[in-house]
């Protein structure tokens, strides 16, 4: 597809602006305790309702995968997404076979990108409609399957259906309701997929600009969530983010920082809110509020008594098949629970670094 022709079809919009900062609103202690008082009654509902269904793969089903009907033998099968979920948290990486299935599908795309502009026009409109149709939704499996995986074929014989579709049934055939609604592994795969393409030297410009509009939308729309959702919390579960913030703006305050959080809980932004607001609990109570708010190195943690060579904590030399560090804790009785944790803390912090890590 020529970049005139898919400028056409996906315009690009205009660089998004700043995010403006969630401000407060400014009113009397009273005022404020009784507005945080009904908020929080309905916490709980906002946060239900916001949190994927549990039929879609989330990260408060991936936690319990293999909920139990009956006996050990009864276990729950795995849908093919949660197998795919299960897969990357292993071993950092989609299982091979579908590895090989997604670059079958980016070898249809690159066929349908280079033929003629009336042979598609059916298919750009239902991409318009639903953009998920070939990125990421059974529908191009169907044709695949059936051309023995020929991605030429397949992209000739996606493009005459829709031709043929729009001919027989008009505008009908790109109404709501006729395509399969994406779920949230869907979402995912495309917010994952626009991330790479920012950093794909293959990739036109036009291509970089669809998928860095799609990520700071998303950025924008998760950190603003947070952040009302933080605001609606009970003063006594952020009083230390709330330190933070103040002590150490330039970390607490800053948008990397919650989309740590967000990243990690697969942008659920009740489960990353909870997370961030636990994580500087934590942090204070293991470090105290001097120390949780400055880098803290393995050096600190030797000034303050805590021998790192009786072994509870090993960085280990070597990694794992992907590249990723490995970390070894021995949790023996011995040794209190607080210092493990600091040590591992320090760790933690250490191999968040790794490149390997970050992609994987």
């Amino acid at each position: 597809m020529s970049a005139r022709r898919r400028q056409r079809a996906y315009p690009v919009s205009p660089p998004l602006p700043v995010r403006p900062k969630f401000t407060e609103p400014d009113v009397s202690p009273l005022e404020d305790l009784s507005a945080a008082a009904e908020e929080i009654r309905a916490v709980d509902s906002i946060l239900q309702h916001r949190q994927p269904p549990p039929s879609d793969i989330s990260p408060a089903t991936r936690g319990n995968i293999l909920s139990r009907t009956g006996p050990v033998k009864d276990a729950m099968i795995l849908s093919d997404n949660e197998n795919v979920w299960a897969h990357i948290d292993i071993y950092g990486k989609k299982p091979p076979e579908r590895e090989a299935f997604d670059e079958r599908v980016k070898s249809v795309l690159r066929e349908i990108s280079s033929m003629p502009d009336n042979d598609i026009r059916s298919l750009v409109k239902a991409m318009d409609k639903n953009p998920f149709l070939l990125g990421s939704s059974p529908h191009i499996k169907i044709f695949l399957r059936a051309d023995s995986f020929d991605p030429k074929r397949s992209a000739k014989r996606i493009a005459c259906y829709w031709k043929q579709r729009e001919a027989r049934f008009g505008v009908s055939a790109f109404s709501d309701g006729v395509m399969g609604i994406p779920d949230f592994f869907d979402y995912i795969q495309l917010y994952e997929k626009s991330v790479k393409t920012l950093f794909d030297p293959e990739e036109d410009d036009i291509e970089r600009a669809l998928a860095q509009e799609h990520v700071l939308r998303v950025h924008q729309v998760k950190l603003d969530a947070v952040d009302r959702l933080v605001y609606r919390t009970p003063q006594m579960q952020k009083a230390e983010y709330l330190d933070a913030r103040q002590r150490c703006p330039e970390v607490a305050a800053s948008d990397e920082h919650k989309l740590q959080f967000l990243s990690c809980e697969d942008f659920v932004e009740g489960a990353a809110a909870r997370r961030m607001l636990r994580y500087w609990k934590e942090k204070y109570d293991l470090f105290g509020p001097d120390m949780a708010n400055r880098n803290i190195t393995l050096d600190d943690l030797e000034d303050g008594g805590l021998s790192l060579e009786q072994g509870a904590v090993r960085l280990m030399p070597n990694t794992d098949a992907s590249g990723r560090p490995i970390i070894v804790i021995s949790c023996h009785l011995s040794r209190s629970r607080p210092a493990i944790c600091m040590v591992s803390y320090a760790d933690v912090h250490v191999v968040s670094k790794s490149e390997a890590l970050r992609n994987h």
